[in-house]
């Protein structure tokens, strides 16, 4: 799904402009996510959070602890049907990430998902923005002109401030330019050129 990756990512990223903390290895259960948030030091400037789930509430508790700014759901897959028995109620689950959500914040999610778009398209309540990521052409920030290497993933960066040409992951796949393209977006809109 990229949880993981997209965090390392987005860390990286978001190093280049904060002093950072990010969760090490993928501590993201409602014990471990939040236990994580305790080593937050006052110096920090921003953090990045990997939340995981197994069923309904886990999410839901861990983004109320949080409260984060910007949340990204990067995809909906099936390793969690033994719980909640459909990719529908996957995605559910996920988008309790909302309910912390802070007043004013931005939700990132895989436009290219059609289960996201349609539970953002129905969120009557929602009091934040809606950003979609895409490799189809079909988000607020575009994964175009893709292409790889026997040793990169390389891709061009389209959003509506521009354009990033020639962004090289030395891993390959198209996991890998999804997991990228959403660290490239939240580092853009924390004002990381």
């Amino acid at each position: 799904v990229g949880k993981t990756t997209t965090k390392e990512f987005t860390a990286c990223v978001l190093s280049e402009g904060f002093h950072l903390y990010s969760t090490e290895g993928n501590f993201n259960s409602v014990i471990g996510m939040p236990m994580s948030m305790l080593e937050v030091g006052g110096d920090c400037e921003a953090a990045v959070f990997e939340m995981g789930m197994s069923g309904f509430g886990e999410i839901r508790q861990m983004s109320q602890a949080a409260s984060p700014k910007i949340a990204a759901i990067t995809n909906i897959g099936t390793s969690h049907l033994e719980f909640l028995g459909t990719r529908e109620n996957i995605a559910k689950a996920k988008y309790e990430i909302t309910e912390g959500l802070r007043e004013g914040g931005i939700l990132l999610l895989n436009g290219d998902e059609p289960l996201l778009r349609e539970l953002a398209k129905n969120d009557c309540k929602r009091n934040f923005n809606v950003l979609f990521a895409s490799a189809c052409g079909n988000g607020d920030f575009c994964a175009e002109n893709i292409r790889f290497t026997s040793e990169s993933s390389i891709f061009d960066l389209k959003y509506s401030g521009g354009e990033i040409k020639d962004i090289s992951v030395p891993a390959i796949g198209l996991h890998i330019v999804y997991d990228a393209l959403f660290a490239c977006a939240v580092g853009l809109l924390m004002g990381i050129d």
